[in-house]
């Protein structure tokens, strides 16, 4: 079985893999053709979390990911399949305490150089702090933080030394064509993002 996953920014690649895998009853021969590396990056990090081995490969300039799936139904749960958002939501398998979002480069309202500075000072001194977040998940211009000659990357990294999981969005990342320039992190999708939030106890946009 093919799943045509080319021309979908995440994270559809992943909404439409699952849902070919919940509508499944019987192991099948399955490959996911792609036509972005992060997208294929995205896709083999979800098989992985609901812990289906795959092998990827380059063909043609199309990324093809080839696994085997189980027996039947994801989560074990026959739900019928009416639209590309999963019916049955897999929680998030990291322990999320409290989540910081950083979706742009400045804090608070008024002048952007002042906020700038006051976003610099809440990162050193988050990475301080008794009480450290479990991730930092980056989206939009926030994402612009992690590239190697940014003034956030000395806080990042002290963060990330302390066990704090730093989650860039995968689109954003693409579109602003930053891929090779980040220092640090983990590239990721909007369907993980999502489930980060809603089990995290709580979310601070600073």
């Amino acid at each position: 079985m093919i799943i045509d996953a080319r021309g979908l920014l995440c994270p559809l690649p992943i909404m439409k893999t699952k849902k070919v895998l919940d509508a499944l009853t019987q192991p099948t021969s399955i490959e996911v053709h792609l036509d972005d590396d992060i997208a294929m990056c995205n896709v083999e990090a979800y098989l992985n979390e609901i812990d289906i081995k795959c092998s990827s490969c380059v063909d043609n300039g199309v990324y093809i990911i080839s696994f085997t799936s189980k027996n039947g139904v994801v989560d074990g749960v026959d739900a019928p399949i009416v639209c590309d958002i999963p019916t049955t939501k897999k929680p998030a398998k990291d322990n999320v305490g409290y989540i910081v979002v950083v979706k742009e480069l400045s804090m608070g309202a008024g002048s952007s150089e002042l906020g700038a500075i006051l976003m610099k000072s809440f990162m050193n001194t988050l990475a301080e702090s008794d009480t450290l977040p479990s991730h930092i998940v980056l989206y939009n211009e926030g994402v612009n933080s992690l590239v190697v000659d940014s003034s956030f990357v000395h806080a990042y990294k002290l963060l990330e030394s302390k066990g704090v999981k730093i989650i860039a969005c995968g689109a954003c990342v693409d579109y602003y064509d930053i891929k090779e320039k980040l220092a640090l992190g983990t590239i990721s999708n909007m369907y993980k993002i999502v489930e980060l939030i809603s089990a995290s106890s709580k979310v601070m946009y600073p």
